[in-house]
């Protein structure tokens, strides 16, 4: 009897199939995201996401101000204290099954909260090529990069004086 289990189950492990494995797309990945700040203007200092999201409970969770935190797995627990997302903040539905929004941070500021730290950009695009975690309530999504993600560094450090002729 045993003999004969054990016949069965290296035949059935050992049987292949014809159907060709077909590759799924994660429900949800980060198509864009990227950094700005502009020293002298009066917003601050943000990180942006787009998302492509195809799971229909994640995108009506976001359509209905359900997520509550993000943050960047491979950033550190101290400068994610610095790293705050407002969930009154509007999510923005750029296109079919896609999110954008944004998170303010100073943690990469010039006049950042740790003034020993001086990010620069290949320091910032290793942070955010990372994972991203979406949390809705208890629950945490971690998201991971689309095939062809986009990752934009837009610090604008100059000034232009007002009073300056050459404007």
């Amino acid at each position: 009897m045993k003999k004969m289990l054990v016949f069965l189950l290296l035949f059935s492990c050992n049987s292949k199939s014809d159907k060709p494995v077909k590759l799924e797309l994660p429900t949800i990945c980060i198509t864009e995201i990227g950094y700005h700040e502009a020293r002298y203007s009066p917003s601050p200092p943000a990180v942006f996401f787009t998302f492509k999201i195809t799971d229909s409970i994640i995108s009506k969770r976001i359509e209905k101000n359900k997520l509550t935190q993000v943050f960047l797995y491979s950033m550190s627990k101290e400068d994610q204290e610095h790293f705050h997302f407002n969930a009154m903040d509007k999510v923005y539905k750029n296109r079919e099954n896609s999110y954008s929004f944004f998170v303010r941070t100073a943690v990469f500021s010039v006049t950042s909260v740790r003034k020993n730290k001086k990010w620069k950009n290949d320091e910032i695009k290793k942070i955010l090529n990372g994972d991203v975690g979406l949390v809705f309530g208890l629950d945490t999504i971690r998201v991971k990069s689309c095939p062809n993600k986009k990752i934009i560094i837009d610090v604008d450090m100059s000034y232009k004086n007002p009073d300056s002729a050459d404007l």
